[in-house]
């Protein structure tokens, strides 16, 4: 239907669903892709790839799933679109959230497609039980890769397949050339025993994973698992989930050559409310709001679960709901003291400093290289002594020295 140009905006309440749903802000490339592109304003964009393998050997882009295909696709751009949204319009910051939980989903289905017989069936052999069923998996944890996906779990049983697999003189010989690979500490022990891990073979799992190329730098633990190197192994019937790093679940298969570096001195403080072990009956209604976009199926034609089961979806709610957190409000001598304490030292050392700072930077400029190439000598000679701090940086030029 033609609309005059003030009427415009209602052009979407005239449009077929099955149209509708075939476009988004996000989808940058064509519906019938098997590589959909799309940015949510990232600086790159990204790509999804539909052709993933099924539990029966065949390609979700296969002809005989080109139904599973598209009812995935609707559900996903439904799951974003504004107009889905309490009949509001969302910001691409909403809808990237969005899009993520319904992707979390569609990731989980398509594991477990042995068990929910997709390739058979379609998303309209989904029962009730089924969609409680994922509903309840997300109750187990906050995380949603360990509430959805079992990483930890997924995380040791690979290590240990890969550790049984791997030749016993590879792996002696990255312990003879990795420090700190051998040494369990008493938290590396307590934590293995809570996953089922022999404290005994952390060396050796370790040992394994590096020899495979499973081990990275981590700025926090030293060197530690690379989580999306391991879950493209382990997730490979997925869509997202394969490619995503993970969170370092399983600290005992972390390791580190200097043992202080990458350990905190002291436990943070905690800034907010609540335990944070268990999923929010927010976070729940989102993910249930997820799947209720299921419904659209049914508006474009398209095979779904029934609408009762996904009524009773839409009502399934938390048995335990935890708390929504919130942050703490700090202590006003704390605040006030802080403030205080930062002004001073302004007052009496910022000049100094900034002057230190711009030495240094005169310094790299004048030897042509970066200031972490500046040598120990090089760097405090720039900076000068607490006199000359006092005093402008220009009115003390500093020369490449000869050996510059």
């Amino acid at each position: 239907m033609d609309l005059p140009l003030e009427l415009e905006f209602l052009a979407h309440h005239f449009e077929a669903p099955s149209s509708l749903y075939r476009q988004a802000e996000w989808l940058t490339g064509d519906f019938e892709a098997d590589v959909w592109r799309y940015s949510f304003d990232f600086k790159n964009q990204k790509e999804l790839d539909w052709r993933v393998e099924l539990s029966d050997a065949s390609l979700l882009t296969d002809p005989e799933n080109a139904v599973l295909l598209d009812s995935f696709k609707y559900w996903l751009i439904a799951s974003t679109h504004p107009y889905e949204n309490s009949g509001a319009a969302n910001g691409l910051k909403s809808q990237y959230a969005a899009f993520n939980r319904t992707m979390h989903l569609i990731d989980y289905l398509l594991l477990n497609d042995e068990r929910f017989q997709l390739y058979r069936y379609g998303l309209e052999g989904l029962s009730e039980d089924d969609i409680k069923g994922i509903l309840s998996q997300l109750l187990r944890s906050n995380d949603v890769f360990e509430a959805l996906f079992d990483w930890p779990a997924k995380l040791v049983e690979f290590a240990q397949d890969l550790m049984h697999k791997t030749d016993p003189i590879d792996m002696n010989k990255a312990l003879r050339l990795s420090p700190g690979m051998s040494i369990v500490t008493a938290e590396d022990e307590l934590e293995a025993k809570s996953f089922g891990i022999d404290p005994e073979t952390l060396p050796n799992l370790r040992a394994a994973l590096k020899a495979h190329g499973f081990i990275a730098q981590n700025r926090a633990l030293g060197r530690a698992p690379k989580s999306a190197a391991i879950s493209e192994q382990i997730y490979k019937r997925s869509i997202r989930m394969r490619y995503s790093t993970k969170p370092a679940a399983v600290t005992c298969l972390a390791y580190s050559s200097i043992t202080d570096r990458h350990v905190r001195e002291y436990d943070p403080v905690s800034v907010t409310t609540g335990s944070k072990k268990a999923v929010t009956s927010g976070t729940l209604a989102l993910y249930r709001a997820s799947i209720y976009k299921l419904g659209v199926l049914h508006e474009i034609g398209l095979p779904a679960p029934s609408v009762e089961s996904l009524v009773a979806a839409h009502q399934f709610t938390h048995p335990n709901p935890e708390p929504h957190g919130r942050y703490r409000t700090l202590p006003s001598e704390e605040v006030f003291s802080s403030v205080k304490n930062a002004i001073e030292f302004h007052f009496e050392h910022g000049r100094k400093i900034l002057n230190g700072y711009l030495r240094v930077v005169l310094a790299a400029k004048l030897r042509d290289c970066t200031i972490s190439s500046l040598t120990p000598a090089e760097f405090q000679g720039a900076i000068g002594t607490r006199e000359t701090l006092n005093k402008s940086p220009k009115s003390a030029i500093i020369r490449p020295s000869s050996t510059a």
